[in-house]
């Protein structure tokens, strides 16, 4: 604000000076009469600006899409701004974002869509009202006598240009990266979009065939069952009967588990 205001008091004292100076219908007035037309004229010309900011502003959103062709700048384009040095001095130029409380001297969150979104139609209407200052400022020029309007008017109006320009430079040349900056976030949600989409199909997959193996293991045990039912022999039927050998004990020495005595026929008589 201080670069703005310091460039209009500049702009007043040398519009002062050339109407004293040099021949004009002003210079016979006088220096307070020269300098309070002076003054006059810049705050006119403030005020139409601030006129035509307030009209833009209540215009519908969706008019300052950022997907619009008009507010997207071209390769062409900026490398054009380039050449004028902008990175230089677009940081210089005061920053207007305290009337919407939306700042757009630095991007606070470039990861953020949302954000970039509200920042574009930010820029978008700050565009528009930039652009529509470089004409509105002429209109000064039919505040005052016609007489004046080549040494009064005139020059409020091309200084009002002056500081408008720039501002329209910069806002063209931030939306070319804005653009860049939210086709990369699309890009980026798009693959996490389909890797956590393949993820979820994966984890699907893997609970079905655990579920169908445990079907088919119930499905077998049912089977088997129902089997064993239908021949009335039990599962353990067909397991074969361990040899004597098996049971080294049995007769054995201590006789803990002693043969049976086979007694004579005779001697049960």
């Amino acid at each position: 604000m201080t670069l703005y205001l310091s460039v209009i008091f500049v702009c007043v004292a040398l519009l002062t000076a050339g109407n004293l100076l040099l021949p004009s219908p002003m210079a016979s007035l006088g220096l307070w009469p020269v300098l309070g037309l002076s003054v006059l004229a810049a705050v006119a010309a403030i005020a139409v600006d601030g006129l035509f900011a307030f009209l833009i502003r209540r215009l519908p959103a969706k008019w300052f899409a950022h997907d619009k062709k008009i507010f997207c700048a071209s390769a062409r384009e900026k490398k054009f701004y380039e050449k004028l040095k902008i990175r230089k001095w677009k940081d210089k130029i005061p920053e207007l974002g305290q009337f919407t409380d939306f700042h757009k001297n630095h991007i606070a969150d470039p990861k953020n869509n949302a954000y970039l979104e509200r920042y574009m139609l930010e820029a978008a209407y700050g565009e528009v009202i930039h652009f529509v200052g470089l004409f509105v400022g002429f209109l000064v020029i039919f505040f005052f006598p016609l007489r004046y309007w080549y040494c009064l008017g005139l020059p409020v109006a091309i200084a009002n240009i002056l500081l408008n320009l720039p501002s329209v430079f910069i806002l063209r040349y931030n939306f070319y990266k804005l653009k860049i900056l939210y086709a990369a976030n699309e890009r980026k949600a798009l693959r996490a979009a389909k890797k956590e989409e393949e993820q979820g199909r994966e984890a699907a997959s893997a609970v079905s065939e655990k579920t169908e193996t445990g079907a088919n293991a119930v499905s077998g045990q049912a089977e088997a069952g129902q089997t064993a039912e239908e021949t009335g022999v039990p599962e353990s039927a067909g397991a074969e009967i361990a040899p004597r050998e098996a049971f080294p004990d049995y007769g054995s020495e201590d006789r803990q588990n002693p043969e049976p005595e086979v007694v004579p026929k005779e001697e049960r008589r």
